[in-house]
């Protein structure tokens, strides 16, 4: 089975819910085995989520560009990566394609 390292940037708690739809989307994968992890700049909670990286910085457009690092520390253990904010969406399909 090919392995998914899916990479989520949330800022606040104003999309908290769209992330959840997100992660149990991730969830639902059956050809993938999905692992999840979100840089955010506050504590998260999140059933489904395998870790949270709580990021401090001066400037928080600048969030997004952390994810690159956990994918850089990472691109040896898995095949696939996802790389997005917490509004996107991703179905299985979107992967197969």
């Amino acid at each position: 089975m090919k392995k998914i390292l899916a990479v989520l940037v949330n800022y606040g708690d104003e999309q908290l819910s769209f992330l959840y739809k997100v992660v149990d989307e991730l969830r639902t994968f059956s050809k993938y085995d999905v692992t999840i992890v979100v840089n955010s700049n506050i504590e998260l909670d999140i059933e489904g989520v395998d870790h949270v990286n709580v990021i401090e910085l001066d400037n928080y457009q600048l969030l997004p560009m952390t994810c690159r690092q956990v994918i850089d520390l990472e691109a040896d253990n898995f095949d696939y990566f996802i790389y997005s904010e917490n509004d996107h969406l991703w179905r299985e399909h979107h992967v197969d394609k």
